[in-house]
C-alpha cells in the first residue's frame, strides 16, 4: 500500500478479495500516476481525531481519470513501472535544461 502517494508518482490500483466483487471491471490492476490527493487530518486537528476520508485522484495509462481510497494504491511491481509523460514548466521532468 501507497501510505503516503504524492503527485506524479507511478502506482497500481489494488481491491482485496473481499472488495473485488465491487471494484469496476478493468480497475483492478490498472497502472497509472497520482495527480492529487484530499482529504485527511486539517491543520490544528488534535491528534488521535478522524480526519476526511484521504481519497486519490489517477489518471490511468488508458487515459481516464477516476478517485480511489488512498487504501487502495500500491506500487507497481517492475514489469509494471512505466515512466509516465510528465510536463513540468513545458519540458520533461527528466530534462535537466
Amino acid at each position: 500500500m501507497l501510505s503516503n502517494p504524492r503527485p506524479g508518482q507511478r502506482c497500481q490500483l489494488w481491491y482485496g478479495p473481499r472488495y473485488l466483487p465491487h471494484a469496476r471491471p478493468g480497475l483492478h490492476g490498472a497502472c497509472g500516476v497520482v495527480v492529487a490527493v484530499g482529504g485527511g487530518r486539517k491543520p490544528g486537528q488534535a491528534p488521535g481525531t478522524k480526519g476526511s476520508p484521504r481519497n486519490v485522484l489517477v489518471r490511468l495509462d488508458s487515459g481516464e481519470t477516476v478517485i480511489v481510497p488512498g487504501g487502495n494504491l500500491r506500487l507497481p511491481t517492475t514489469h509494471e513501472q512505466q515512466p509516465a509523460l510528465l510536463l513540468t514548466k513545458g519540458r520533461d521532468v527528466g530534462d535537466k535544461a
